[in-house]
């Protein structure tokens, strides 16, 4: 119980910095400084492979500390609820393992798809 309660407030805390990171992001009224010009798939391809990587690229590096976080603390929470969950239920423990992956695989689909939108609002070449 204490494992789970100490994952979901480092995702809270995740989840807020992100939020700061976006509302100083939106309040500054300006458009991010690209880092690269190019075609919007080249950013959103960028963000599938290392979510945050696109993000990036398009010059937001507070989103893309953010996304790369969450790519890394998503699965790790998942895992780390299914290992202290294993003795109630071994079962469910190990359906949490195996799907730990898609996990990441969702958050790299979110990541792409804000690096493709951002990029193409600012980034095109």
């Amino acid at each position: 119980m204490k494992t789970l309660l100490c994952v979901l407030i480092v995702v809270g805390v995740v989840a807020g910095l992100g939020g700061t990171v976006t509302a100083a992001v939106l309040a500054q009224d300006t458009a991010p400084e690209c880092r690269l010009k190019g075609d919007a798939f080249l950013f959103g391809g960028a963000s599938f492979l290392l979510p945050g990587l696109g993000q990036f690229f398009a010059g937001e590096d507070g989103k893309a500390l953010m996304h790369i976080a969450i790519a890394l603390g998503l699965p790790i929470a998942v895992y780390v609820v299914a290992i202290s969950i294993s003795r109630v239920s071994p079962e469910l423990a190990a359906v949490l393992i195996v799907t730990s992956p898609l996990a990441y695989l969702g958050w790299s689909v979110v990541s792409a798809m804000d690096a493709y939108n951002t990029s193409k609002a600012y980034c095109q070449a």
